[in-house]
């Protein structure tokens, strides 16, 4: 769409409305619109004032209509105000004696419409189409962003970006049509009689009132600020507020005492209220509404539980957390999947709200059970004054029998043998869908379509009994008829119950074509289970219609599972007991047990492939799967830093709530308490968490921290900063089965240990933090990492071994990088080596000087903040004379080198040590040079060949010019050999 002018545009669609405007009359006609489309509107908007005629009884009804004709249309249509137009205009085209000066100063006072630039608005242009549409949907106030979208006109394109919006809506309303031809002719002339119907519409409209809901919250706290607007409304509106509050003109409110009050919003003589709960402190709870639990033991729902001020409204700023516990035990929490028990301690409030589920944990109907709310306290753990214990009773039911329900353990049957089979399983269900615990019920079932049941007679009817509590569920086997395809339906009917019916398809199986995986549970539709828990899936095959082969038998060895998560091998998952690797698990028959070892929670892809030789199936579809974690049980402490400096002996120790595999699970508002015990002997420093410090030096020092919505609790650590100070922290919580996690060691360094350096035992390396010199192609083994105090005083190696250092290379081609060792992380274009000491020590040893020039070695200490880093710096010098390179222009070296036909190519030719580095040639040299083909070297541009391409070179020189040249253009090897 172009671009359009949108100042203009919007001038425009108010002028279009004031060119019809005019004085009221009791009774207006006009002789020239009897054939007018807009007869009606016109004789209305006459009438109203809004429109007037051109004069001798004539209204010109196909006429032009201008901009200040429009705007005054515009301010009548709205009612707007005219009497307050300011001394001086606005724009220097409309002065104060125009006809329209009042008209477009309410128009631009009200922001509906703009100028031309520079100062004008250009009363005496003519409205366009888009112009007209942008200005009457502007005046309605309504949020119009993104309805271009919905635009199908052939000229779409040519609408202006401003206005497309406008369009969109306004033809959306009705307001506006095409001009035929599925084309809008967006910068068509307005025409009178046009925008007398489009007014006429408008009016409608807001007559109406499209004035929509206001939007805010409905319950606030007394002093707090809230901000209302009306949805999809962004002209002028008026605030007013009735009750203990007040209101400015932005919207914003503010209650000053607890009760209700009602906000008015009123715009273009419509206005619309919202009733408003302005809420005091928290004084107590209150329970949403408990519906009685059927006893099946299984049974579940939600629960509401709310703060309430002492009027009983919502507070909803409130946050913090309430104990909540179960009587009896008929009734239990529920809570990831399965049952929590019967207390919930710490249960986090936000928002004033809490939600909890609840499960029947009984079969016994007419029991009643209660849920206490008690310990009501805010985020800082500070109670609520004057709570009391809230209570609620929950009662058990009677299950109802209600319907019949199968499954199927096949939705397809291959028809090609008449041997394929699915077992069909009847369950009666109560109210809730769950599995009825007792009576007996009797069932008819039967089948329709190719089917019969799998017994001797080939039957199509059966009458079996369903008895609650049984072991086993009632079942029947189908089979489908040889050659005959389409449904089976089973129908199972019982007295008083809703039918129960499977329908499965039956269809003749092609050749095999593609493997496939499913869950061998066919009510486990998302593949995912808790940690721990049974996940079976089945392998079959399909023809190329997608028809099952459940004769398919994955023996054999042809058949490999393969498991991955994020990308990488799943190493972590078991299939049928044997590790998942990258070459996968081979199958010894259709079916694959799923297990899991370590914390494994999370989503997995599974592949089937038939890695057959020959006639190898297609690859089933990948399917996801999930494991998710258990029950919190346990508690996982992450070390702090295993070393703090005593300028600062502070770190930060971790827990979080895991399930019994170590899977991270959100437990929140766990209380657990946190010990650190001084293991030195007779040692007198102290230690603190948060703060709080133990008395004496043999006393442990502990402290409390409650879990967050993630199920992580933090302290902070601090010891006095005695050097060699080592302490165990360990962490606790009730009735968690890994309450004493972990013994942490944290010793107290001296500031000494902020310090390194690089130390050289031997020579090439004589000195440290000066500069030495190495020869190209020796190693660096001399370079190796030491520790120091403040006083220079080297540590003892065994102390900071452990540390994690970083060493960075400053030349990156002076050294001949080496493979990464164990324990070493390795950057060759950032020039890093990462690791601990002693790694980082055995790596530095692997390393060889290569090209000449010099080089620094900085390391780094990453295991305590802001240390200080040491540098080392070593010149590498060129070796002894090893051979010749030629080199090209670039003062790269040149190996193979492409030419033009007979065209010579300049090098030099230079001695070399083993590095590559350059040198001075000893003693006077012969070199034969070489290209592998029939190619020529010279001394001289254009001289003669070199004979036999040999050339001399003298004792002490450091260069040769040569000259290549070859008959045939191409890319040749070329060589330099010292001759004998």
């Amino acid at each position: 769409m172009k671009k359009g002018n949108k100042l203009t545009a919007a001038v425009t669609a108010s002028a279009v409305v004031a060119a019809m405007a005019a004085p009221a009359s009791a009774a207006v006609n006009f002789n020239d619109i009897n054939n007018s489309f807009a007869k009606d509107a016109i004789l209305k908007l006459a009438e109203m004032g809004i429109l007037n005629g051109k004069g001798e009884g004539t209204f010109d009804p196909t006429g032009n209509v201008t901009r200040a004709e429009f705007a005054k249309i515009l301010v009548l249509s709205l009612g707007l105000k005219t009497d307050a137009a300011p001394a001086t205009g606005t724009f220097s085209d409309v002065g104060t004696d125009h006809w329209s000066y009042k008209y477009v100063e309410a128009a631009a006072a009200a922001k509906l419409i703009n100028g031309l630039g520079d100062g004008k608005f250009g009363p005496s242009e003519q409205l366009t189409r888009e112009q007209m549409a942008t200005l009457f949907v502007r005046a309605l106030g309504t949020n119009v962003a993104g309805k271009a979208a919905g635009l199908t006109f052939t000229d779409k394109a040519s609408i202006s970006s401003y206005a497309a919006d406008s369009v969109a809506y306004a033809v959306e309303k009705g307001l506006i049509n095409g001009v035929g031809g599925n084309a809008f002719n967006p910068q068509g002339t307005a025409t009178r009689e046009a925008v007398a119907k489009v007014a006429n519409l408008f009016l409608d409209i807001v007559k109406k009132g499209e004035l929509g809901v206001i939007e805010g919250d409905t319950n606030v706290g007394i002093g707090e600020k809230v901000t209302f607007k009306v949805k999809d409304y962004t002209g002028p509106v008026t605030w007013s507020v009735s009750g203990n509050g007040v209101i400015d003109q932005t919207g914003t409110f503010v209650g000053n005492a607890a009760g209700k009050v009602t906000v008015t919003a009123t715009a273009n003589g419509k206005s619309v209220t919202k009733e408003v709960q302005v809420y005091g402190a928290a004084a107590s709870v209150k329970f949403g509404a408990v519906k009685e639990l059927v006893a099946n033991s299984e049974s579940t729902q939600e629960v509401a539980l709310e703060v309430v001020d002492a009027n009983g409204n919502l507070v909803e700023n409130f946050n913090g957390f309430v104990d909540l516990a179960i009587e009896e035990g008929h009734i239990n929490f529920f809570a990831n999947n399965a049952k929590a028990g019967v207390t919930a301690a710490a249960k986090k409030i936000t928002n004033g709200v809490v939600k909890f589920t609840i499960a029947s944990n009984t079969d016994i109907a007419g029991l009643s059970d209660t849920i206490v709310a008690s310990n009501l306290v805010n985020a800082n753990s500070i109670a609520v004054k004057g709570y009391e214990n809230v209570s609620v009773e929950v009662s058990t039911v009677d299950q109802i029998a209600t319907a019949v329900k199968l499954t199927s353990e096949h939705d397809v049957l291959a028809a090609n043998e008449g041997l394929d089979t699915s077992v069909v399983t009847i369950t009666v269900v109560d109210q809730d869908g769950k599995e009825m615990v007792a009576g007996t019920h009797g069932l008819k079932v039967n089948i329709s379509g190719p089917a019969v049941f799998n017994d001797t007679a080939d039957t199509v009817e059966k009458s079996l009994s369903f008895v609650g509590g049984a072991v086993a569920d009632p079942s029947v086997t189908v089979r489908a008829l040889k050659g005959k395809t389409g449904n089976i339906v089973v129908t199972v009917t019982s007295e008083g119950l809703t039918t129960g019916t499977a329908t499965i398809k039956s269809a003749v199986a092609q050749d095999l074509n593609k493997l496939t995986v499913k869950n061998a549970v066919s009510t486990n539709t998302n593949n995912t289970v808790v940690q721990g828990e049974a996940l079976d899936f089945v392998v079959g095959a399909v023809d190329e219609n997608g028809t099952p082969i459940r004769q398919y038998d994955a023996a054999g060895g042809a058949v490999t599972v393969y498991v991955t998560k994020d990308g990488k091998t799943a190493t972590n998952i078991e299939v049928n007991g044997t590790a998942v690797t990258k070459d996968g698990v081979v199958l010894t028959d259709n079916n694959i047990a799923i297990t899991a070892t370590g914390a494994a929670a999370g989503t997995y892809k599974l592949v089937v492939k038939d890695n057959a030789a020959t006639g190898a199936l297609k690859a089933a579809d990948e399917l996801t799967f999930a494991l998710t974690a258990d029950v919190a049980t346990d508690l996982s402490l992450s070390e702090g830093t295993d070393y703090v400096p005593a300028s600062n002996p502070t770190t930060t120790f971790t827990v979080q709530t895991t399930d019994q595999f170590g899977n991270a699970v959100k437990k929140e508002g766990v209380e657990v308490t946190f010990t650190a015990t001084n293991v030195n002997s007779g040692s007198a420093a102290k230690a603190s968490f948060n703060g709080k410090t133990a008395k004496t030096s043999t006393e442990g020092v502990l402290v409390t921290a409650v879990t967050d919505a993630e199920g992580k609790a933090t302290v902070n650590f601090t010891s006095q900063g005695y050097n060699m100070e080592s302490w165990n922290v360990e962490a606790t919580a009730t009735d968690f089965d890994n309450s004493d996690v972990e013994n942490v060691t944290v010793v107290t360094m001296p500031v000494a240990q902020v310090k390194l350096a690089l130390k050289g035992d031997v020579d090439p390396v004589t000195s440290v933090g000066s500069s030495t010199k190495i020869t190209a192609g020796s190693t660096f083994s001399t370079i190796q990492i030491s520790q120091h105090d403040a006083y220079g005083a080297e540590i003892d190696p065994a102390t900071g071994e452990n540390d994690r250092v970083k060493v960075t290379v400053s030349n990156v081609n002076a050294v001949e990088w080496a493979a990464a060792t164990p324990g070493v992380s390795v950057d060759e274009e950032a020039g890093t080596i990462t690791g601990r000491v002693t790694d980082v020590n055995t790596y530095l040893a692997t390393l060889v000087a290569d090209k000449a020039g010099t080089v620094s070695f900085t390391v780094t200490d990453l295991s305590i903040p802001n240390a200080k880093s040491a540098t080392a710096s070593i010149r590498v010098v060129a070796g002894a004379l090893d051979g010749f390179l030629l080199f090209g222009a670039d003062g790269k070296e040149v190996t193979d080198l492409t030419v033009e036909a007979n065209k010579e190519v300049a090098l030099t030719l230079k001695p070399v040590d083993a590095q590559g580095n350059p040198v001075v040639a000893e003693g006077n040299l012969n070199i034969l040079l070489g290209d592998a083909d029939t190619g020529s070297f010279r001394t001289t541009s254009g001289g003669a060949p070199a004979a036999g391409n040999v050339v001399s070179f003298k004792d002490g020189a450091t260069s040769k010019t040569v000259y290549y040249v070859n008959a045939t253009a191409g890319t040749y090897t070329l060589s330099a050999v010292v001759q004998p």
